[in-house]
């Protein structure tokens, strides 16, 4: 629980911190600002620790997680949010810039992170959560929805795929077993000694 699970520049998160720092923003979503089984919650931010984070207590609340390409601007932003349903955007500062008029617009609660330009800070959220327990969604199914990533959209506007619990799980697994394959298919070669 103590070794690394996310190292980022100079920054280290534990397995155990991670955990704690997702139940607590599950916590907020859940108790704050109200977030049940099914609604959308955007992740729309560069490659920061808080996007695994985010995505962890998204979906172990029983929400789903809409990740939004970080190149994407206020129109394919604008789209996503619309499109998805979202009803709380956890944003970095420069996709909270791109959206802020659409989140006026639709209502949406956004939480901002490495940022202070937002009324919702994710760090402040941590700290006042601290020590919550993730209040985890019990009656999820295995093919109930996890997350909704958008295609590139090459053709026209992105389209919306959903993906699973049970998806997610088997990515996550296929992962593991090739990994294993590739340690058993190619041991370490040997060094001769002179």
């Amino acid at each position: 629980m103590e070794s690394d699970f996310i190292v980022y520049d100079q920054e280290r998160y534990s397995y155990r911190e991670v955990w704690n720092r997702a139940s607590a923003i599950g916590s907020y979503l859940t108790h704050e600002i109200k977030v049940r089984r099914g609604d959308r919650v955007a992740i729309c931010m560069r490659n920061y620790p808080e996007w695994p984070i985010a995505f962890i207590a998204i979906t172990s609340i029983g929400a789903v997680a809409v990740p939004m390409n970080s190149l994407w601007k206020s129109k394919e932003l604008k789209y996503g949010l619309k499109d998805s349903g979202a009803k709380v955007m956890i944003c970095d500062e420069k996709r909270y810039e791109y959206t802020e008029q659409t989140v006026r617009e639709l209502g949406l609660i956004a939480i901002g992170v490495r940022t202070s330009v937002t009324p919702r800070n994710f760090e402040r959220i941590v700290i006042d959560y601290r020590n919550t327990r993730m209040p985890l969604c019990h009656d999820l199914r295995t093919d109930d929805a996890a997350a909704i990533f958008y295609t590139s959209g090459t053709t026209g506007f992105p389209k919306g795929v959903v993906q699973t619990h049970r998806g997610v799980c088997n990515q996550l697994s296929t992962v593991l077993v090739v990994d294993h394959i590739r340690s058993i298919a190619s041991p370490p070669t040997k060094v001769k000694s002179e």
